[in-house]
């Protein structure tokens, strides 16, 4: 019956929400889920709709709060997999969990489970959901991975949903330098300074470019450029 399964999710979300009895019962939020989506499919009349929403919801906030507690201390692998559950659990009442995507992203980049981050910023990035930051992550993570033709790739996705951002801009260029694909990364500087002449990383970064395509003269241009920018760059006063 409906009301069954409803009342063994209500049991382990409960068991969920206290931290001696984790231990013990530690697939208690799957089991919950489980128990939740069985009530939803039995309930074909909608009798107990509201109740088993209002079931779900406590069983998403009580593993939310341990998610949030665990990434707080810094247990960034226990608040991924939180973030995770988080996501299956809202599927139950078919919603997409927007907030436990990116969460999970952030958690799992930081304890360098690297290819669940990618997945899941490129998911919160197609969702909308802080898509500038998601974009500009990925496009990094991939870039340290050398994935340098999916980085592209997902860049140019990037610059066609945010044109004027200049993390995604510098990101797309830090993949072309790491690839030393110095003709393009040319083609998008040159652009880009005239979107943006007010920045000396940007002046600087021609100077690098054209340097590497023996292009001494006009590097020379880029790095005085930089410096009339901002007399103190640290980095064309080096060159």
């Amino acid at each position: 019956k409906s009301k069954t399964w409803r009342y063994r999710g209500m049991i382990y979300t409960l068991i969920a929400g206290i931290e001696s009895m984790q231990s013990d019962y530690p697939d208690a939020i799957p089991k919950a889920t489980v128990s939740f989506s069985k009530a939803k499919e039995l309930d074909t009349k909608g009798q107990y709709e509201e109740e088993i929403k209002k079931s779900v919801m406590d069983l998403y906030n009580t593993s939310l709060q341990e998610g949030v507690a665990a990434y707080q201390k810094q247990e960034y692998e226990k608040s991924m997999n939180h973030f995770i559950l988080n996501q299956d659990v809202l599927a139950v009442l078919g919603l997409i969990d927007s907030l436990g995507i990116y969460n999970a992203g952030l958690s799992a980049d930081l304890a360098g489970f690297t290819d669940i981050a990618i997945e899941s910023y490129k998911r919160s990035a197609a969702l909308g959901y802080e898509g500038e930051y998601c974009y500009t992550k990925t496009i990094a993570l991939l870039q340290n991975q050398k994935k340098y033709d999916e980085a592209i790739a997902l860049a140019k996705e990037a610059r066609n949903a945010y044109p004027d951002s200049q993390q995604i801009i510098t990101a797309q260029l830090n993949v072309f330098l790491g690839a030393e694909m110095f003709e393009e990364a040319e083609i998008e500087l040159d652009q880009a300074a005239q979107d943006n002449p007010d920045d000396p990383s940007m002046w600087f970064a021609i100077g690098v470019v054209k340097d590497n395509l023996n292009k001494k003269d006009e590097a020379i241009e880029a790095y005085k450029t930089s410096l009339e920018v901002d007399p103190d760059y640290y980095n064309s006063t080096m060159n």
